[in-house]
Formats: C-alpha cells, sequence, structure tokens
C-alpha cells in the first residue's frame, strides 16, 4: 500500500463535493437542526474519504486522513451552497428520505377519571 497522490486526493475531494449534498438530502429530514444536518454531512464525508481511500490501495497508516475528510466536507459545503440549496433535486431527496423515519407515536391521555 502506498500514499495518496495529489491526483488521488483531488479526484476523492471531488467527487465527494459532488456526492456528499444528494446523500445528505437523502439521509435528513425538514425537521433536524442545522447542526444535525452538518454531523449528518461530516459523517458521510469520513465515509467518502474512507472509501476513496480503500479504492485508491492506499495505506490508512500515511494517509492524513482527517485532512482528506475536512476537503470532501469544505468541497461538500461549497457544492451544496452553490447548486444545491433550494434545488427540485435536494427538495425531492429530502422528501424520499422524510418517508423513511417513521413518525413518534401519538401521546395517549388517559380516560377521565383514570
Amino acid at each position: 500500500m502506498t500514499n495518496l497522490t495529489p491526483i488521488e486526493v483531488g479526484t476523492i475531494s471531488a467527487v465527494g463535493s459532488a456526492v456528499v449534498p444528494p446523500i445528505v438530502s437523502l439521509l435528513k429530514t425538514a425537521k433536524m437542526s442545522a447542526q444535525v444536518k452538518q454531523l449528518i454531512a461530516l459523517v458521510v464525508s469520513a465515509a467518502v474519504a474512507v472509501v476513496g481511500i480503500v479504492l485508491a490501495g492506499a495505506s490508512f497508516e500515511t494517509t492524513p486522513l482527517v485532512e482528506l475528510v475536512a476537503l470532501v466536507a469544505a468541497g461538500s459545503q461549497v457544492t451544496y451552497g452553490a447548486y444545491f440549496r433550494g434545488s427540485v433535486v435536494e427538495t425531492a431527496l429530502t422528501r424520499v428520505g422524510a418517508h423513511h423515519v417513521k413518525p413518534a407515536p401519538a401521546a395517549v391521555t388517559p380516560p377521565a377519571g383514570a
């Protein structure tokens, strides 16, 4: 196993920047806080970075994983803000993702006189 080349780092960052926003839109719901959405984006960015390292055949011992995750996360935020936020695709993916979340059960009120 070797180190990532600058071209591989750039490729992983570019691909991650393009795929993280749609994945996050699919996983999030409209009611999630901005902090939770950011956390989801960071976790997905880390997963993309790890997959990129594995596909490149690089060594985890010599690869600056934190830097690669930061590059993917930063790139995905730029892509989201510039192209993806408020788009038809984002809205559709968020709706699809929202169907996977089950609503909380309704509160049961005790019968009168109980």
